[in-house]
């Protein structure tokens, strides 16, 4: 989501059904993530702000429980921080539990595509202390909206949540999201969306305004959700590093999905992870405006096009 954009007087809640994939095939890759740079100088320019804009979000993502935002949240736990970070949650009246394994497809469904964990790694539902029984009831319940709930979403992002990822079981929401128009070019199915409000495509990158999977890409109860998790970021972080973020979710970005591979393609990386698995190719090309710095040359949306020499005319 990008700060401060005006939103067309028409655009509100969603309508209609989540849009289905009509070719879906019957089998599933094993996680996976990959990230590929365009370019050294831009891996130099980004890695660092990226990482530490990553750091910031997850702080706003259980933050937002001790200020009573929303009742619980799901929180990777890096093992170096893990006696300091649960220390503090201590601190502010918090109490958290790991999820195993055996949880990782719930996880996913509720959290989106999350970057990969380094061993010794913890993922921790987190909630204020005295609600810790509460909220293992209902995490045991296998209630979707009962803890969609807890975990903020909205009223409309959890009834699309429960049509796209559980009735569905859709590993990844982006195509459902889709309103409005799509064009069919090359036997692919591609969806352009300009002036774009939220941006969920780099949650594998721990960027993201809100922790939950909207349920589109101009939900206006997200927005407002997002300017809340602002303030949290700016209270964990410098203006400089909010002002980033913006920027980073306004870029444009080109998610493609085919065979259960998924690219998401960024004018300075690109991530590839594990999706569904179609036999079309489907893409959603979110139009940003401002391209970040060492953008890559290219001829194919989002890269930058390459410069054109201006022609010499010899005279005489």
């Amino acid at each position: 989501m990008t700060a401060g954009r005006e939103l067309p007087s028409e655009v509100g809640a969603r309508t209609g059904a989540p849009r289905d994939y009509s070719d879906r095939l019957d089998f599933r890759l094993p996680p996976f993530l990959r990230l590929a740079w365009a370019s050294a100088a831009a891996r130099d320019r980004w890695s660092a702000p990226l990482r530490r804009l990553a750091e910031t979000v997850r702080t706003s993502e259980w933050l937002s429980v001790a200020s009573g935002l929303r009742l619980a949240a799901i929180i990777a736990v890096p093992r170096a921080q893990a006696a300091a970070l649960t220390g503090e949650w201590a601190d502010r009246g918090l109490k958290s539990g790991v999820l195993d394994q055996h949880h990782a497809m719930r996880i996913r469904m509720f959290n989106g595509k999350a970057p990969d964990l380094a061993p010794g790694d913890e993922i921790h539902v987190v909630t204020r202390r005295e609600r810790m029984d509460e909220l293992g009831a209902i995490w045991r319940s296998l209630d979707p909206i009962a803890t969609a709930t807890w975990l903020g979403y909205p009223p409309c992002c959890a009834a699309f949540l429960t049509t796209a990822a559980v009735e569905r079981q859709s590993l990844d929401t982006t195509w459902a999201m889709v309103e409005g128009r799509v064009d069919a070019k090359n036997g692919e199915q591609i969806a352009e969306i300009d002036r774009c409000a939220v941006n969920p495509l780099l949650s594998a990158l721990g960027l993201r305004a809100t922790p939950h999977r909207p349920c589109g890409f101009f939900c206006q109860a997200t927005q407002r959700l997002a300017t809340a998790y602002g303030a949290l970021r700016a209270s964990a972080a410098s203006a400089a590093d909010q002002d980033m973020l913006a920027a980073a979710l306004g870029w444009p970005v080109e998610w493609s999905s085919l065979h259960g591979i998924i690219e998401v393609t960024l004018p300075i990386l690109k991530l590839c992870h594990d999706g569904d698995a179609t036999a079309t190719t489907y893409k959603v090309r979110l139009t940003g405006a401002v391209l970040p710095e060492h953008a890559a040359q290219g001829l194919a949306f989002p890269h930058r096009l390459p410069e054109r020499r201006a022609a010499q005319t010899e005279i005489g």
